[in-house]
């Protein structure tokens, strides 16, 4: 029995497109394996992104900076 991979996560021979969840900029396009954090040239924010075998992360860095500060 085949297991189907959901249809975002499809083999991409270029890699995947990934968009800032405020501007809906695309930040970069990368391949399986990315961890890392780019700041928008729209809006200003720090978008974190985690591309795995398995799925896409992708949070604001700001976010986590400031739940620890405002403790």
């Amino acid at each position: 029995m085949e297991i189907k991979k959901s249809k975002h996560l499809k083999e991409q021979k270029k890699g995947f497109y990934v968009c800032c969840p405020i501007c809906k900029t695309v930040l970069i396009r990368a391949q399986k394996g990315l961890d890392g954090v780019i700041k928008c040239s729209q809006c200003g924010m720090f978008v974190h992104i985690v591309i795995s075998d398995e799925r896409i992360v992708v949070d604001l860095e700001w976010l986590r900076g400031f739940e620890k500060a405002s403790e």
